[in-house]
């Protein structure tokens, strides 16, 4: 799936019979990454280039490793389904580093937080 694929080409692909299911997900999710690298700045309109990606361990639908970043599939798809705003997931990426507790994303869109525990001083 390049910059320059058809929304009708790519129905016809996901329409044909002889395409197992496996195929037909991982089709479904290289689109939900070329959706969040364009909404996020990893697609460079000049080239129609998109910034290079892959998959950990060879795992489509898993872990994404773009840039710096690992990024799980359900996040992608969570950013793109909702609509979310453009800052909000990169917000949420560095919340989780800066604290270095995991947050899942959908708890972190309704509000939540998790702050790093204090160490206690000892008397």
């Amino acid at each position: 799936m390049g910059a320059n694929t058809d929304v009708c080409e790519i129905i016809n692909i996901l329409n044909k019979e002889n395409m197992n299911l496996k195929t037909k997900f991982e089709t479904v999710c290289e689109m939900y990454v070329e959706a969040f690298m364009r909404k996020h700045g990893f697609f460079d309109d000049r080239t129609g280039e998109y910034a290079d990606y892959e998959w950990v361990a060879d795992e489509v639908g898993s872990i994404l490793c773009l840039a710096d970043y690992f990024i799980n599939f359900d996040d992608i798809r969570r950013d793109i389904d909702e609509e979310v705003p453009k800052d909000k997931y990169f917000e949420y990426y560095d919340h989780c580093i800066e604290t270095e507790i995991k947050i899942n994303y959908k708890s972190y869109l309704m509000g939540g937080r998790v702050t790093k525990p204090q160490k206690q001083k000892s008397s």
